[in-house]
């Protein structure tokens, strides 16, 4: 299960977890009018809290499924009143959570006060309604006939223009035939021809094509781009004018929809292009007008509708109503709840089973060191000075270069060694004895002994019978700053420690170079870890204030499964009343046991009265408000007041007793607001409405349990502090999750540091969930092409290491990597290419896949291949009858070909081949030539660059637009 914040930031596309924080904390309750939790105003019962805002974005807290919604078309306005507007649209979700140990969990979230239908489609695009249930509408724009163009029969041995005997419309696509020859004789080789035709395919026949109503499409393909067309280009001068549909995207003309006729629309791969709904036909975008969101003909209004419709965390549903009364105006709000009468909450709460999610806090008082500490830097370790400032000074490694003789050298047949830093494929020598000092006295005694290791860069000399060779190692390109007192020497010069350093600075250090004491308790961060000397394990941590290094030990462990250690605290029995009687109206006499808490927090000036501002007071601070927040109070849900009004009025009268006894005009005056309260309970209740089991409308693979407490007496969470929790529990940041139908969530926050944990989780068609492995993350600079690494600054890219993922089986969630098949150890890829490999790998249970690689550690590409880059790009072998990840070739007996489609089928389903086809090649299958689906024809034999895909497919064109 994934869990998100119900507020997202607005600003940037890609929020940082630290970001989602500072946006959520705003609506925790701090900066809150009204609607707290557990107590809200006139000290009464309040189950969740409202989210406050004009025109805010709320988004589903979890994986889950809709099983109830009530969209109204408009405010309603309380009784009697012309300008007291509210919304009683809600959407109710069902959730159900599964630990990795099987402890099970149902939990339901509530969004109540939604805009109502009128308010979301006032823009003139319905840019407020959200893509849950809205529909794309267009309208043909375009008034013309079939244009296009009429293309020429080719034949090499014509000498005269040929015949116009093929027409493709406007948008279509033809074949680039550059392998073609043309002989001199050739007519589009003529002084009035040349250069203005170009040779091209169309349904597997060449064509000469007028290249002036040509554009580029891609590599692959020309576009017709007639614009001006006369009478004579014309398909059928006399056909009905409109806009032109086509039988795919670039595909063949189909027929012409009249303009201004409206269109529902579905989005392509290709943003050219978009796919009429219900049809198979296709229309370009600029034929269209701009989308404008209208909501689905589905959806029904202003009752309360059973559905069971899957969602996912993070997705859209709705924006912040008004929820206005007399004493309040142009109130935005959404009330927000939690809730749950699962059996097993007791279970839940204190798992003794699962501690795969440990985490970790740093307590009050505790240091957090600036300097870095180290391992590496040992006594008689060789460190080069950059400079010196008084008390400290810059130390660090390089490469050191030579030149000598060749015959000086012995070639063992290596070729991996470091190279400025990083391990890379060089041919590797050791030094002959007999020149060892020499030698080594140029690489500047950087050499420990004769068995180490210099690397070829190049020949050299007059009869190129000297190489240059170099020397470095992993630390290559890292600098330091220590103390002075631990190094002497000039700059410039390499030096051998004298005695261990166990501290660095990754900058020169400040007067805080000895660390921040922490404020208070909390949550941490990691960052990054090192070792020192001793070998003990070091955490570079990140609070909310500070940040630093610190010994792993001095940190306490605490596993989010048991919720008792990080304060929470049910209260089973919390009263059966909607007010309790103390405040600013009844003055305070024995409150219920369940207020106490809050009253110790809130009750500030000490008048034994509970006042607004004083519930405002505890909100905003931020100990209280941990505390309060952290109640999970069972209580009466007031959505199902209305099945309860007569107690409620009783109350209600109590609350008003005091004072008007005997006056018949306030007691009046208190009729009417009573009843102006209970129109506005009757329309905004709903609980007794909700259904069990399944439904008539339920589709087979929407099917589980559709279940909802027939009780209204439930436990609640604070929403946001729930969420929190939830996010230690599923590992929020760091997940990466495949889902059945082909999405993939993006991390949480993608600017992970190197060496964080990824995980990578399957959710299969049941809503059951697979971790399918874990990896670190490796950062390392992009890659423009071969060998050649980005300019820009911070220009880095995301891979792990594919083998940390080898295998998974549980039921029909399997898959299997046969045979690791690289010998220039390409085994790190893009860890979002991985999850669409693995979700291909599971939709048709492969287990013995083979595997031969997609990119080195520092994202380049090794072998004979130049386009293996960034772990983005790799190859596969194909399948085999024998099932073994043998060596397979497209023409061999043993390969499986029905396998083979239908993987390649899964792999466009999970992005791969979407923004440029995988590539393969043409091969024989039952007598006819054919080629794999979503592939292209790859191959050349002759020339430099060679290049064969009858024994691999390339994997490439994974369409990241997914990363949802």
């Amino acid at each position: 299960m994934k869990v998100e914040y119900p507020i997202v930031p607005a600003y940037g596309s890609n929020p940082s977890e630290i970001e989602k924080e500072k946006t959520n904390a705003y609506h925790f309750g701090h900066n809150n009018r009204n609607g707290f939790f557990p107590l809200g105003i006139n000290n009464s019962w309040h189950g969740g809290i409202h989210i406050e805002g004009l025109g805010t974005q709320v988004r589903a807290i979890a994986d889950g499924r809709i099983i109830a919604y009530r969209f109204a078309e408009d405010y309603l306005l309380e009784k009697d009143s012309e300008t007291a507007k509210y919304s009683n649209s809600f959407m109710l979700m069902q959730h159900d959570f599964e630990t990795l140990e099987k402890i099970k969990f149902r939990f339901y979230s509530l969004y109540m006060h939604l805009q109502p239908k009128e308010e979301l489609i006032a823009k003139k695009y319905g840019e407020n309604i959200p893509d849950l249930y809205a529909k794309n509408m267009v309208k043909a724009n375009i008034k013309s006939h079939e244009i296009g163009l009429k293309i020429r029969r080719y034949c090499k041995e014509d000498t005269e223009q040929s015949a116009e005997t093929q027409f493709v419309s406007k948008g279509g696509l033809l074949k680039k035939e550059p392998s073609v020859t043309l002989l001199d004789t050739h007519w589009t080789n003529a002084d009035d021809f040349k250069n203005k035709y170009v040779i091209c395919s169309y349904k597997g026949d060449k064509f000469c094509a007028y290249r002036g109503w040509l554009l580029d499409y891609n590599d692959e393909f020309y576009q017709v781009n007639h614009k001006q067309a006369t009478d004579d280009d014309f398909f059928r001068p006399y056909a009905v004018e409109g806009t032109m549909l086509f039988d795919g995207i670039g595909g063949n003309y189909v027929k012409m929809e009249s303009q201004n006729t409206e269109l529902e629309i579905e989005f392509t791969k290709d943003a050219d292009w978009y796919k009429i709904k219900g049809t198979r036909n296709y229309v370009l975008a600029a034929d269209c007008t701009p989308i404008t969101k209208k909501i689905k003909d589905d959806v029904k209004f202003n009752s309360v509708e059973n559905v069971n419709v899957p969602i996912k965390a993070g997705q859209i549903i709705g924006n912040l109503g008004q929820y206005d009364s007399e004493n309040r105006k142009s109130y935005n709000a959404l009330h927000l709840e939690v809730f749950t009468d699962d059996a097993n909450l007791s279970g839940f709460l204190n798992n003794n089973k699962d501690k795969d999610q440990t985490t970790y806090e740093v307590e009050k008082g505790k240091t957090l060191h600036v300097g870095k500490p180290c391992d590496f830097l040992k006594a008689k370790t060789k460190v080069k000075i950059y400079q010196s400032d008084g008390d400290y000074t810059q130390i660090g490694f390089e490469d050191e270069t030579a030149v000598v003789p060749r015959d000086t050298l012995d070639y063992g047949g290596k070729r991996s060694i470091y190279v400025k830093g990083s391990k890379t494929n060089k041919s590797v020598y050791t030094i002959k004895e007999a020149h060892f000092d020499e030698i080594n006295i140029k690489l500047k005694g950087l050499l420990e002994d004769e068995k180490s290791e210099v690397y070829f860069i190049n020949e050299t000399g007059d009869e190129k019978l000297d190489r240059t060779i170099g020397y470095g190692t992993k630390y290559s390109g890292k600098k330091f700053w220590v103390k002075s007192t631990k190094v002497t020497g000039d700059p410039g010069a390499w030096v051998s420690l004298v005695a261990d350093i166990d501290t660095v600075f990754e900058n020169k250090p400040s007067d805080n170079s000895k660390g921040v004491e922490v404020l208070k308790t909390s949550k941490i961060r990691k960052t990054t870890e090192a070792k020192d000397h001793a070998g003990e394990t070091w955490w570079h941590i990140k609070t909310k204030q500070e940040e630093g290094w610190i010994k792993k030990s001095e940190l306490t462990e605490k596993n989010p499964y048991k919720w008792e250690e990080f304060g929470w605290k049910v209260l089973e029995n919390t009263g059966d009343q909607y007010f309790y009687m103390f405040g600013e109206f009844v003055e305070k006499s024995s409150p219920h046991k369940f207020v106490e808490d809050i009253w110790e927090q809130a009750d500030t000036d000490g008048d034994s009265k509970l006042s607004n501002f004083e519930l405002q007071q505890v909100m905003r601070n931020k100990e209280s408000l941990d505390h309060v927040s952290k109640l999970i109070c069972k209580h009466e849900s007031e959505w199902n007041t209305w099945e309860n009004i007569d107690k409620f009025e009783s109350e209600l009268k109590e609350i008003y007793k005091k004072g008007i006894e005997g006056k018949q005009e306030l007691v009046a005056q208190r009729d009417a607001k009573i009843s102006v309260l209970k129109d506005k309970i009757k329309n905004l209740s709903f609980w007794h409405e909700i259904e069990e089991g399944d439904l008539s409308n339920t589709k087979a693979e929407d099917c589980g349990k559709r279940k909802f407490p027939r009780e209204s007496n439930v436990y609640h969470f604070h929403p946001i502090a729930f969420v929190e929790q939830m996010k230690m529990i599923v590992g929020g940041q760091n997940v990466i999750n495949i889902y059945w139908d082909g999405t993939i969530s993006k991390l949480e926050n993608e600017k992970l540091e190197a060496g964080t944990e990824i995980k990578i989780v399957y959710h299969d068609v049941n809503g059951e969930t697979h971790i399918l492995g874990k990896s670190k993350a490796i950062i390392t600079r992009r890659h423009t092409k071969k060998n050649t690494i980005s300019t820009i600054s911070k220009d880095d890219i995301l891979m792990v290491y594919v083998k940390d993922f080898p295998s998974y089986s549980k039921g029909n969630v399997k898959f299997k990597f046969a045979v690791w098949n690289s010998n220039s150890n390409r085994w790190y890829i893009n860890p979002y290419c991985l999850a669409g490999l693995l979700g291909a790998m599971i939709e048709e249970s492969i287990e013995d896949l083979s595997f031969n690689g997609f990119s080195v550690k520092n994202g380049n590409t090794a072998g004979g291949s130049s386009s293996h880059i960034n772990g983005k790009v790799g190859d596969l072998r194909y399948l085999s009858i024998n099932k073994n990840g043998e060596r397979t070739l497209l023409q061999d007996s043993h390969f499986d070909y029905d396998r083979q489609v239908k993987f390649n089928n899964a792999l466009y389903k999970f992005g791969w081949g979407v923004n440029g086809e995988n590539y393969s090649e043409n091969f024989s299958h039952n007598g006819e030539s054919t080629l794999l689906p979503h592939t292209k024809h790859m191959k050349k034999t002759t020339g430099n660059a060679k290049y064969r895909h009858h024994h691999h497919i390339h994997l490439k064109g994974f369409d990241f637009s997914r990363i949802k």
